[in-house]
């Protein structure tokens, strides 16, 4: 419960308002002009979309909507190209060791995906390039302490190449129920279903592959107090998730079914003064289902029971102390226990310095485990110790320049070898990097992020890179609000060479990216966008093997009541 201009920890935070002055499509867009972090898909927009933080593995990273975990037990990682960001209020990033918090997954980071609540009632189209298609509606209102809320978004393509095509669509129904001033209750159900063509390297590697992809959520939520003071939640959630592939070439075909459910209770209060200590336990129960043609069925189940306490102490009004620890206890292999310590210090009214260090971890994940899909029944967690150190100026009333330079030692790495591919602990990585941004608003009606990352990431038994990712890497978003609602934006991409394989032979060739965009708010509840994305038709991969769209255009307008 702490804001991200008092928390000892690297926080990056896009609003709904940046979101539609980038022109985004797709979550991928939005992550792509922050530092430290490292968008791979597999051939364009629709593709299967990861994400790593600070060099990390996709696995490594846990994705949450509305604080709801996605993360699959079985693959552990998240297809971020499945989530519409058409109904995202905000996007929260949190760099660095944070399993003291968030328990498993969150090696690298986490990512909260914040969905909108206010009722709101709108409709929009988009056109583009290759048949793009987006097309929201929105009906929302409010009846006393009752608000509802009720959206179906429907994106799809027709591809810029032979089964690139995409079809999503996403519905979401909220209800909220204030009991008191700083009192609610929350019932949402959300119900997705994609279909993509060409979805990456799936184990037939059959160019004619298919993926399709249902997802329904249920989250029921009580919530007191605020956001960054004393409070109690209490969440209950379930998470259907099917994923089916096939391939007709090999005549392969897989149906995996996911289940997720749990309970969140968590209190927040201020028992002395100058302290705010967070306590709470976790649940949650995992199942999966492969029904695959090769090589064979399986399920497996399991369960994890967290208890976590942290307890940030203002020790000063320029001093404040942030301690904490969580202890999981999985079913499938026993328990893990991970602390962390941070600290801010305000050194004059303008420069601030953060330093935090903490001990985080991946469980194996249920693919990893299974005997019968060549997994490895006694694997150990992945472990690492992460330090952060970072230096934040105010240059003006809203912009920062921010400096963090960053230590990761990964252990227990989990890693398969030929020629049976079972999975070891036996891995080992150092991550040492460091970023340098600027973001917020210059003089008058421009804003601004720039910044640069350096990172080497490499395997301590073979001082080889990690695979895909690259040492160097830059943004720059510079927006200029010409009227209120209306703005013109430019944004420079830059990603240097990465290596595809652990034998750093096949390099993936660096590529810089340019993209336009324009808003303009029309009077009477209209707004059109235009944009054009790649601007000088450049030729690049993010997987090897998978090519990029070149140049596209778009254009769309809405119509808020």
């Amino acid at each position: 419960p702490q804001l991200p201009s008092t928390t000892p920890a690297s926080i990056s935070v896009v609003t709904a308002e940046e979101i539609a002055r980038l022109g985004a499509l797709s979550l991928a867009d939005v992550l792509r002009v922050l530092p430290e972090l490292r968008i791979k898909d597999s051939g364009g927009p629709g593709s299967l979309t990861t994400v790593s933080i600070r060099g990390s593995a996709s696995t490594q990273v846990l994705i949450l909507l509305d604080g709801v975990p996605l993360n699959r037990p079985d693959q552990a990682s998240v297809d971020l190209s499945i989530l519409p960001i058409q109904n995202v209020e905000r996007i929260e990033v949190l760099r660095g060791p944070f399993s003291a918090i968030y328990g498993s997954a969150a090696l690298g980071g986490a990512i909260n995906i914040v969905t909108r609540s206010a009722p709101q009632t709108l409709v929009s189209s988009r056109a583009g390039s290759y048949g793009l298609a987006g097309n929201i509606l929105s009906v929302g209102g409010r009846e006393g302490g009752l608000t509802y809320l009720v959206q179906g978004i429907l994106t799809s393509s027709a591809g810029f190449a032979p089964d690139t095509d995409f079809s999503n669509f996403t519905t979401m129904a909220r209800l909220r129920w204030r009991t008191a001033e700083d009192e609610a209750l929350t019932l949402t159900l959300n119900r997705l279903w994609h279909a993509a063509g060409a979805p990456g390297p799936i184990p037939s590697q059959d160019p004619l592959a298919r993926a399709w992809e249902g997802r329904t959520l249920v989250d029921l939520s009580w919530r007191r107090g605020r956001a960054d003071g004393p409070g109690a939640l209490l969440r209950l959630y379930f998470l259907d998730d099917d994923v089916n592939f096939s391939g007709p070439a090999f005549s392969f075909q897989s149906e995996d079914t996911a289940h997720l459910w749990g309970m969140q209770a968590q209190i927040v209060s201020a028992p002395w003064p100058g302290h705010l200590v967070t306590g709470g336990a976790e649940y949650q129960g995992q199942s999966i289902a492969h029904t695959d043609n090769v090589p064979s069925p399986f399920t497996n189940q399991g369960s994890d029971l967290a208890f976590y306490i942290q307890d940030d102490w203002q020790i000063s009004p320029g001093v404040l102390l942030s301690v904490g620890v969580r202890d999981d206890t999985f079913q499938t292999y026993g328990g893990q226990v991970d602390p962390r310590i941070g600290m801010v210090v305000l050194l004059t009214d303008r420069l601030a310095v953060r330093a935090g260090m903490g001990r985080t971890f991946r469980a194996p994940s249920f693919d990893e485990l299974a005997p019968s899909f060549s997994g490895n029944p006694s694997l150990q967690p992945e472990s690492a110790w992460s330090y952060d150190l970072a230096f934040e100026y105010t240059l003006a009333p809203s912009l920062a320049l921010r400096l963090t330079g960053y230590y990761t030692n990964a252990t227990n790495l989990i890693t398969s070898s030929p020629p049976f591919f079972v999975p070891m602990n036996v891995g080992h990585a150092v991550v040492t990097g460091g970023s340098i941004e600027i973001v917020g608003r210059l003089a008058g009606q421009w804003f601004l992020r720039a910044n640069f990352t350096s990172q080497l990431a490499r395997d301590a038994a073979t001082s080889l890179d990690v695979i895909y990712v690259p040492r160097r890497q830059a943004n720059l978003e510079l927006s200029y609000e010409f009227a209120p609602g209306s703005a013109m934006t430019g944004i420079v991409t830059y990603v240097g060479d990465r290596f595809a394989d652990a034998a750093n032979t096949s390099l993936v060739p660096g590529y810089l990216l340019v993209g336009l965009n324009a808003t303009w708010a029309l009077g009477e509840g209209y707004s059109f966008q235009a944009g054009i994305n790649n601007v000088f038709d450049v030729t690049y991969q993010e997987s090897l093997g998978f090519p990029e769209p070149g140049r596209t255009v778009f254009v769309g307008i809405t119509k808020t009541f």
